[in-house]
């Protein structure tokens, strides 16, 4: 990488464990003289220095600079003199004022004084779906997200009967189907004016955090899990975010009643006592003391809505701010919020601690490039990925049809390339085979055995090698399913399920 241009979109959205591995990636890249570019909508000051000058260490600067960030705007820092150039701040054509609405749902499925989140996610959407629009609905979890498209499904039949009515976008997908629904979902909710692109009169894509980036889509109202307060301003950002301002409905435009001002409901977990608590199977997604943060954050501002890109570098430094718990009046709150804290600084120290045991040596210093091919016992396969703890691992449906056959799709058409044979697969052959792939949690697998062993014609390539097999069989009630261990996964046209036996 020493002779090209990095360049790290969206470098706000990495963990401790990353952020470590892109500090050390960057002393070497500023000690090779490589022009490394770092692009962010919600980039902390914090995390913007100590990417900054990981790239002035390795040029060989040690005293610190001053580092401010300005959203939207640049600035420049050179590797020959070390100088951080002032922020350059840049006029924006699209300035708005986003509305924020939080509603309390009960964080326990079962009790709680608060709404029923599956209740609120209806009521929120009614208005939409009776005067038309298209909405997104942001889920926390995979398994939430198919739960809350069946619900909608239900909820509003003639949405789902419509072309592109009612759309579900998530990682649990094959590779081949989530192109596909991507390629529908930019159709339906891409920029207007680009030949092939229909807007749908009414439409609601239930999606994951797979919609944060990359995806340029635009939607008239958007509804989200809590989260950060920067996942939440990049989910805000799909809201209203192309100009269709003399478009009738029949040509992608908006439906007059949504007004033009973008909406952000968030639906905020509560216990039975009102306070923010994270549903047990979100598990770790976020750090709780974020969570947190962000709810009385939004709380403290009222009906205020959030400028952008205004307000956005303030309100994310504003989410981290040492002195947060300062402002909070209740002593219980500021006592809750210090424990959480704590917690989430203990599982970063955990990562960047992990992380300092993995990584190459820094160039400051080094005098033999041997010890960058030193196979330390430390360096798993298993912490070789971007989010530490991800536990992620490719799996392929293969469906035993009811006469023996074994195809790629439900339906019996596409034979399984090698399966059954010891020849060496094609090119063509193994693409057709990672097509089919899909990400599952590594815990899915565990007990694993000689069902969900690749072919040997498979295990010759190594893009193959590594993959887990899942034999499909039709139950008694037409579902294709599979055993694992003691778990049950299935196949759905809502994707990837599990159940544990």
């Amino acid at each position: 990488m020493s002779n090209k241009v990095l360049v790290v979109d969206e470098a706000h959205a990495y963990g401790p464990w990353m952020h470590s591995l892109l500090v050390r990636l960057l002393e070497w890249l500023g000690a090779c003289g490589a022009p490394v570019v770092l692009l962010s909508a919600t980039l902390s000051g914090r995390s913007a220095s100590s990417l900054v000058e990981a790239y002035r260490r390795g040029c060989g600067f040690d005293e610190p600079a001053e580092v401010t960030p300005v959203y939207p705007g640049w600035l420049y820092v050179s590797g020959r003199s070390g100088v951080v150039s002032a922020p350059c701040a840049v006029s924006s054509a699209r300035a708005r004022e986003i509305a924020v609405r939080m509603v309390s749902v009960s964080s326990d499925a079962r009790t709680g004084p608060a709404a029923g989140r599956g209740a609120a996610v209806v009521e929120e959407l009614r208005p939409l779906v009776q005067r038309g629009g298209c909405a997104l609905v942001c889920c926390t979890t995979v398994a939430e997200a198919q739960e809350t498209y069946r619900l909608l499904r239900g909820e509003f039949p003639q949405l789902a009967a419509a072309e592109d009515g009612l759309l579900l976008l998530h990682s649990r997908f094959p590779a081949a189907r989530r192109l596909e629904i991507t390629e529908a979902c930019e159709r339906a909710f891409g920029k207007p004016g680009v030949e092939g692109r229909r807007r749908p009169p009414v439409s609601v894509l239930v999606a994951t955090q797979v919609v944060e980036q990359s995806l340029d889509l635009d939607f008239d109202v958007v509804v989200s899990d809590l989260a950060p307060l920067a996942q939440l301003l990049q989910r805000a950002g799909r809201c209203m975010r192309h100009d269709r301002v003399g478009l009738t409905p029949m040509e992608g435009g908006r439906a007059g009643w949504v007004g033009v001002a973008p909406r952000l409901t968030v639906l905020e977990p509560v216990d039975v006592r009102g306070e923010v608590r994270a549903p047990k199977r979100w598990g770790a997604v976020y750090p709780e003391a974020l969570l947190t943060r962000t709810s009385h954050l939004l709380r403290e501002r009222g009906d205020k809505p959030i400028a952008v890109p205004g307000e956005v570098q303030q309100l994310v430094d504003a989410v981290y701010a040492e002195d947060f718990g300062d402002r909070l009046e209740s002593a219980v709150d500021r006592e809750r919020l210090e424990r959480l804290d704590a917690e989430r600084v203990g599982a970063v120290l955990a990562e960047e601690t992990l992380a300092q045991m993995t990584l190459v040596n820094p160039p400051m210093g080094m005098v033999d490039l041997s010890e960058l091919s030193r196979d330390g016992a430390l360096v798993d396969e298993e912490l070789l990925t971007t989010r530490l703890g991800a536990d992620s691992e490719r799996a392929v449906c293969v469906f035993v049809q009811p006469g023996g056959a074994v195809t790629l799709d439900p339906e019996g058409v596409s034979p399984v390339p090698g399966w059954g044979r010891g020849g060496r697969l094609s090119v063509a052959q193994a693409r057709v085979v990672m097509r089919q792939t899909v990400p599952v949690p590594g815990g899915w697998l565990r007990g694993r055995g000689v069902a969900q062993e690749v072919p040997v014609s498979w295990g010759r390539l190594a893009a193959l090698r590594e993959l887990c097999v899942l034999p499909m069989r039709r139950s008694g009630d037409g579902a294709w399913a599979c055993s694992v261990g003691d778990r049950s996964i299935s196949f759905t046209s809502e994707g990837l399920e599990t159940s544990a036996s």
